[in-house]
């Protein structure tokens, strides 16, 4: 009879802790229902962003399609500014990269003023970017690579490779310009947008792509080797360069062209007089060749393509974001009712892999 009264408190136990498991678990449930609604909530307001005052959209706030005028003039204390006639205002990453749509563009105020109509500078979207330190950078370029990897018996003695390194040491350069605008610029945070976007930022923009591709010591035009006596149209010259980097285990992620070797590219017709390009002209699929990428750049010499594993091949260190310091105090900014706008910002590039890139010489576009 004990047996069977301590069988029932056992169960009756059992049972209790069951009741208090199912009670916790609906509790979770009920938190993790909460918690999808809000998911679902943010999801319908990123799809559906309000129009905010000022024009400007965004569930959050707008700040996701700032530009870098934007956050200079948010971030601009005119009264601080004022008193000390001196002001720096970060305006982080030069190549944040924000995705705006077309419904993202047709959705905003017609108060609002046109963006800037430049051509945006791509060629840092390719290569891997990481924060810098101290005044330059130490790394290793791998010059050589034997791959002897092979089957081995069992017993017998197992291949050795060879890397050949090279040291490198890379200094932060600083890329830097400045403007000067009236004072009354800053009574109108809409020009003074207009100012730093157009005049400055995509300066600076500018030179950083120059200093990437063309330095005649690091640039990767400089380092990468040229494909020998290539011959055929642009397309298949291009195709040359990529299967030479890939035949070396490296895969390309990026083609750069000049603008108007680009424009000769795209405007190739057929026989018939149809676009060779497929979608052309009307298409607005990203640029790609051979399903690779392609960046037009005003900064790529005309007459050469660039190819190569650019996310592998180079990094670039960042030692300063970009940032914008305005003062009255430069020359004769006070008695003519000036201020001094500069924009600069510090970065180096280490180019790791030589190999994993490659020039080509385009065909002569006709006069």
């Amino acid at each position: 009879m004990s047996d069977l009264s301590e069988i029932s408190n056992a169960i009756a136990s059992m049972t209790g802790d069951v009741e208090k498991l199912q009670a916790n678990f609906d509790r979770k449930f009920e938190s993790l229902a909460e918690f999808a609604a809000r998911i679902t909530s943010l999801e319908q307001k990123a799809a559906n962003p309000p129009l905010e005052r000022g024009g400007m959209l965004g569930g959050f706030g707008g700040s996701a399609f700032d530009t870098f005028g934007e956050r200079f003039t948010k971030g601009f204390d005119l009264e601080a500014f004022k008193r000390g006639g001196k002001l720096r205002v970060d305006v982080g990453s030069l190549w944040t990269k924000n995705t705006i749509t077309t419904s993202d563009i047709a959705t905003r105020q017609a108060a609002e003023l046109a963006p800037v109509a430049l051509v945006p500078t791509r060629v840092r979207e390719l290569i891997r970017v990481l924060p810098g330190v101290g005044t330059s950078v130490d790394y290793s370029r791998l010059l050589l690579f034997t791959n002897n990897a092979a089957v081995v018996a069992e017993g017998a003695l197992k291949p050795e490779s060879g890397m050949t390194f090279e040291a490198k040491n890379a200094a932060f350069l600083t890329i830097a310009h400045w403007i000067r605008a009236t004072r009354q610029a800053l009574g109108d945070t809409a020009q003074l947008r207009n100012l730093v976007d157009t005049l400055l930022l995509y300066g600076l923009n500018l030179r950083v792509e120059n200093f990437l591709l063309n330095d005649p010591t690091d640039g990767l035009n400089t380092l990468a080797p040229a494909v020998a006596s290539p011959s055929g149209t642009a397309v298949d010259r291009i195709r040359v360069a990529i299967g030479q980097v890939e035949s070396l285990g490296w895969r390309v992620s990026g083609i750069v062209l000049n603008a108007a070797d680009w424009q000769q590219i795209e405007a190739a017709k057929d026989s018939t007089g149809a676009y060779l390009l497929p979608g052309a002209p009307q298409s607005a699929v990203a640029p790609s060749l051979w399903s690779k990428p392609v960046i037009a750049s005003a900064m790529q010499p005309q007459g050469t393509a660039l190819v190569g594993a650019f996310d592998v091949g180079a990094t670039i260190f960042d030692r300063e974001d970009a940032s914008v310091l305005a003062s009255d105090s430069d020359r004769d900014n006070f008695v003519t009712n000036q201020i001094t706008l500069l924009a600069e910002t510090r970065l180096a590039l280490c180019v790791q892999v030589v190999g994993a890139f490659r020039t080509t010489a385009l065909p002569v576009i006709p006069a």
